[in-house]
């Protein structure tokens, strides 16, 4: 049971600390925008790579559907169920005093010890009992990354997942789509406008050079 728990503090502590580097990360995005094939020609493939890795910078930076899934989870850390005995903080395994660690969990093997030499079955209540902690984040997990069609995560819902229906079935995809058509449009409506000009232009051309040719014609009288 010892080493069960601890690997699943470290493993908990692992995913907050990815999660919590992206909800925090400074948002450089918006100064490196998307570049053109013309601008990709004339950069260097360690350039291009760099330029794209500072686009990507601070995307989800406060996303709500992550911190709302954070939020969740430390919550599970703290609540008391019903027909439990103890917290999980009276077992040994507590959230760090650190703000700055955003929520990582402590695990202090010595008083889990003790605490399983005293009352193993109040202890494995509060981690596997029927609103035990393991049930309660899977539930916090399938609401957010739930890959099902049936019942898709926050998640999913914006992002889908690689390789299921959901990749072409997501807000951003759907967003993308269209923008992609909107350019379309807007290219086509470019095209019209330019090859209007452009046929202005020369029949000005063409008169200017009738005016020009009257014009020398009647200098010479």
């Amino acid at each position: 049971v010892l080493s069960i728990i601890k690997s699943f503090v470290e493993d908990y502590n692992t995913m907050i600390d990815k999660l919590n580097k992206l909800t925090h990360e400074e948002s450089t995005y918006k100064k490196y925008p998307p570049l053109t094939e013309e601008q990709k020609k004339e950069m260097t493939e360690k350039e291009v790579e760099l330029w794209d890795e500072k686009a990507k910078t601070g995307l989800l930076r406060n996303d709500e559907n992550i911190t709302r899934f954070l939020q969740d989870m430390r919550s599970a850390m703290y609540t008391k169920q019903d027909g439990q005995k103890y917290v999980l903080s009276q077992t040994g395994v507590d959230t760090s005093s650190n703000w700055k660690e955003f929520g990582k969990l402590v695990f202090n093997e010595d008083k889990f010890s003790d605490m399983l030499d005293k009352d193993i079955a109040g202890v494995l209540e509060v981690f596997t009992g029927t609103n035990g902690l393991a049930s309660r984040l899977s539930d916090i997990c399938d609401k957010a990354a739930n890959v099902s069609s049936a019942s898709q995560g926050e998640l999913v819902k914006v992002a889908g997942v690689k390789g299921r229906g959901s990749e072409k079935q997501n807000m951003i995809f759907e967003k993308m789509e269209a923008i992609n058509a909107k350019l379309v449009t807007l290219n086509s409506l470019y095209e019209k406008r330019k090859d209007r000009y452009w046929d202005q232009f020369n029949k000005m051309e063409n008169n200017l050079s009738k005016v020009n040719a009257q014009s020398s014609w009647l200098t010479q009288y």
